[in-house]
């Protein structure tokens, strides 16, 4: 538990970056904020727009995390770490999740008040297909056996963008609330999973942990 909190702060440290925050906050929240207090009614073009921007604001959070692993991947020393196996498997999984989970649940409060539960029930299940593609695209990308995997997960924005401005959505799914629930649920579990299984594969494959126990003993 203490080698998981050391790495967890150290990815704190390099995924942070001011310039990236602000970008992510922008689109958290600057471009939404309209939409979670005063959703747009069913049947318009307007609230297809809005689904799909419930799925891709997550991209600054997304940049963030891509950030941190090209860091880490461009420095062996960081591969040399006792924690080196949890900051590059575990941590970013854990911190995408974390920082997704709650800001869906602010916002899906936000909505539930201000649009009642037909929408909120659209809204949970966009919100976390758009976490599981956050996740996904932080935990594979700039992993070269999982290239095209990422290429998949980043045009899956793009595709969702698309398909939501069309009159496809302008409904939503009309799921009733506790079925938008379970899949909340079932989504952001599912990604954990994968996430998790994804990256320990790439670990134990890539002798990234061989590269970093020599590094670790030419240095002492």
């Amino acid at each position: 538990m203490k080698e998981f909190k050391n790495a967890f702060r150290l990815y704190l440290k390099i995924s942070f970056n001011p310039l990236l925050f602000l970008i992510a906050l922008l689109l958290l929240f600057g471009f939404n904020i309209a939409f979670f207090l005063a959703a747009p009614d069913k049947g318009t073009s307007d609230y297809g727009s809005m689904l799909g921007s419930v799925f891709v604001n997550r991209v600054g959070l997304m940049i963030m995390g891509i950030n941190a692993g090209i860091i880490m991947s461009r420095n062996k020393v960081f591969a040399a770490m006792p924690t080196a196996r949890q900051l590059f498997t575990v941590v970013p999984v854990v911190y995408m999740t974390a920082i997704c989970l709650v800001y869906d649940i602010i916002t899906n409060i936000l909505v539930c008040f201000s649009a009642g539960g037909e929408v909120l029930s659209d809204v949970m299940i966009f919100s976390a297909a758009g976490s599981m593609a956050a996740c996904l695209a932080v935990a594979v990308s700039g992993k070269k056996k999982y290239t095209v995997l990422s290429i998949l997960v980043i045009l899956s924005w793009t595709f969702v963008m698309m398909f939501c401005n069309t009159d496809s959505m302008k409904d939503g799914f009309g799921a009733p609330l506790y079925i938008a629930f379970i899949l909340f649920v079932s989504i952001y579990v599912f990604s954990v999973i994968l996430s998790l299984k994804l990256l320990k594969k790439w670990w134990e494959t890539s002798n990234r942990a061989e590269k970093g126990e020599m590094l670790g003993l030419v240095q002492t």
